[in-house]
């Protein structure tokens, strides 16, 4: 049986140590370090985040604008409970529509 665990100090250096139990126990260290280019997807991969985080600020922004001038807030989704009772009542209501009719 082998077990190991890895260590990311930040997206370009990781340690990781390793064991093995058995008849012949083994074991290991190792570092890992991001060298040359790699640096640009990083950095893209940031610029992407902040520019989502941004635009979800600004949805947010204009929903709330939306609800306060219309009055209208999103729904909640019901308990189970107040679920089957808002089936009843539509039921109830159905019905007496119905009689009048």
């Amino acid at each position: 049986m082998a077990l190991g665990i890895s260590h990311y100090f930040n997206e370009n250096a990781r340690v990781n140590i390793g064991s093995t139990v058995g008849d012949k126990p083994m074991a290991n260290v190792g570092f890992a370090f991001n060298l040359g280019r790699g640096e640009e997807p990083i950095k893209a991969a940031r610029r992407a985040s902040k520019a989502q985080e941004n635009r979800i600020a600004q949805l947010e922004a204009r929903l709330a604008q939306l609800e306060q001038k219309t009055g209208f807030a999103p729904v909640q989704p019901a308990a189970p409970q107040a679920k089957s009772l808002d089936v009843k009542l539509q039921e109830i209501l159905d019905k007496r529509r119905a009689r009048t009719k």
